[in-house]
């Protein structure tokens, strides 16, 4: 199934440190429709979020009501046109923040990871015509397809936050031979390997969200970990 983002314009002011020359954007993330953050790699094809991004006014001047304002978007590097805020509601002050949602549709692919850049364009004071100027990439999102439900429902029913992962190394409390076992989201095992000594350097992987399973003469214990360059 694929994904559809849904997202609208709302905007919020509030102050931070003052800085001259542009509007910057400084975040770009996802909420439900209840406004509550979603991890960058807790995203599951077919559901409903919306896209937010927080900008800090770094101008010179004041952004006055009715201001309009244009920002561009990308995803994956693919140019997906035109953010535009029509009229602002309230002044932001030099220095002030801005948390913003858009409405728009998106296909997102099915599976895999996806970078959202997002930078400001016109406004009515210092029109910027650098898209590297005031531009912030998130690079962290993560398209997650459920494995199978076995090995769901025993991720579930085992986590352990015992389980780290420090500079290509796994480590975790041992109680002697521990079987390890690596799957990525669709369920598929990538490493199967053992050790006796509470860590093992892992192999250079592809950069994703992964389950890690270890077995050992306690029982099973597993937990879902970012691995990757």
């Amino acid at each position: 199934m694929k994904k559809i983002l849904f997202l609208s314009m709302l905007v919020f002011a509030s102050s931070s440190i003052f800085a001259q020359g542009n509007i910057d954007v400084t975040n770009v993330y996802f909420t439900d429709q209840n406004s509550q953050a979603i991890e960058n790699d807790e995203l599951t094809p077919g559901d409903t979020v919306i896209l937010w991004f927080s900008w800090d006014n770094n101008l010179t001047s004041a952004l006055q009501i009715g201001d309009s304002l244009t920002f561009g978007w990308s995803i994956d590097g693919v140019d997906q046109g035109r953010l535009i805020l029509a009229s602002l509601n309230q002044t932001v002050a030099v220095g002030g923040s801005v948390n913003a949602f858009l409405r728009t549709q998106y296909m997102l692919p099915t599976s895999g990871d996806f970078t959202i850049c997002c930078w400001p364009m016109y406004n009515p004071y210092t029109p910027n015509t650098d898209p590297q100027v005031g531009r912030f990439c998130n690079e962290d999102f993560v398209i997650e397809v459920p494995g199978p439900p076995a090995l769901i429902d025993e991720l579930q029913a085992a986590y352990s936050s015992s389980i780290h992962v420090n500079n290509g190394t796994l480590a975790f409390e041992s109680n002697g031979f521990t079987q390890v076992s690596i799957y990525d989201l669709q369920g598929r095992l990538v490493l199967n390997s053992s050790t006796s000594e509470g860590m093992l350097q892992l192999p250079e992987m592809q950069r994703g969200t992964f389950i890690i399973r270890l077995m050992d003469e306690d029982g099973i214990r597993s937990s879902k970990i970012r691995l990757g360059n």
